[in-house]
């Protein structure tokens, strides 16, 4: 192997403090928020919808149990199937009530988890900007159809 000039070296040790130069330390990003906003709507939904499972069942199911259960007392254990009949009834009106109250419950779990995920895309392209100093996901109007 044969030794470096001194022009060599010198030359080595520049281009080793320019690559230091060039490399920058990206800045701290800053901290997403949380979305409490949403999920003060959210549970405020949840909380109305609980309300009207409660009123359901105080409706159809609370006022009928007294008479299903001395039904139940009076009958011998090999009868069993009137009460158990009534009782079925009386679940299957409250699992009919209920489930359409839960196609509601649906479109608002959709609907709230579609906000949380634009929430949470808007932040996230807050913090890259603030990091990298640009718009990283740019939308282009030409793009959508490029990719498609």
């Amino acid at each position: 192997m044969m030794p470096l000039s001194a022009q060599e070296i010198l030359r080595i040790k520049r281009a080793q403090q320019n690559r230091k130069r060039k490399v920058r330390k990206l800045p701290k990003p800053p901290r997403m928020a949380f979305p409490k906003g949403l999920q003060r709507d959210y549970s405020r939904q949840l909380v109305a919808l609980v309300k009207v499972i409660y009123e359901v069942y105080e409706e159809l199911l609370i006022p009928h149990l007294e008479s299903i259960v001395a039904e139940a007392n009076l009958l011998r254990p090999d009868r069993a199937d009137d009460w158990n009949d009534s009782l079925d009834r009386q679940f299957e009106q409250v699992k009919n009530r209920l489930t359409e109250e839960f196609v509601i419950a649906e479109s608002v779990a959709m609907g709230i988890g579609q906000e949380i995920s634009d929430w949470n895309d808007r932040e996230w392209r807050k913090v890259l900007k603030a990091v990298f100093k640009a718009e990283i996901f740019q939308r282009e109007a030409w793009l959508a159809q490029e990719m498609n």
